[in-house]
């Protein structure tokens, strides 16, 4: 009886599911703009977690190639996001481009830890104006 008992705990242990947390993932950023004078887009990254991780956010321009001038960072240290944190990578060119992003994070987080949005703006002789950019559809990643 003993044996047939361990053998259904076995077997029931064996089938059961088993979670491991991420030490990386990424989101992508459908689009992003930026041309002469005032026209420029925000892609702000919080991290949730109580650990600093390393995020990266890297930009493709409309032919696909990657943007690698332009870019500037703030309240990043180095690629170091720190635990609590936002901040936020900025392209500005001076002539148009535009195309997506992707974010890239790694660490040792107790769960997924990064939420991010983007912010297209630009300014004309008309005014100002802003448009949001949902990234991963709003949720953690």
């Amino acid at each position: 009886m003993r044996t047939a008992a361990l053998a259904i705990a076995l077997l029931l242990g064996s089938t059961a599911p088993v979670f491991a947390q991420a030490s990386s993932g990424n989101a992508d950023v459908s689009h992003w703009v930026c041309g002469p004078g005032a026209v420029s887009t925000d892609i702000y990254v919080t991290n949730t977690s109580a650990v600093d991780l390393t995020v990266s956010v890297s930009f493709y321009g409309r032919s696909g190639a990657a943007v690698t001038s332009g870019i500037s960072y703030a309240n990043f240290t180095g690629s170091t996001l720190q635990a609590g944190k936002t901040g936020y990578a900025r392209i500005t060119c001076s002539t148009w481009d535009y195309g997506y992003a992707t974010i890239q994070w790694s660490g040792n987080p107790a769960r997924h830890p990064l939420l991010a949005y983007g912010v297209r703006s630009w300014t004309t002789s008309n005014g100002y104006s802003e448009a949001s950019i949902i990234i991963n559809d709003g949720k953690a990643f």
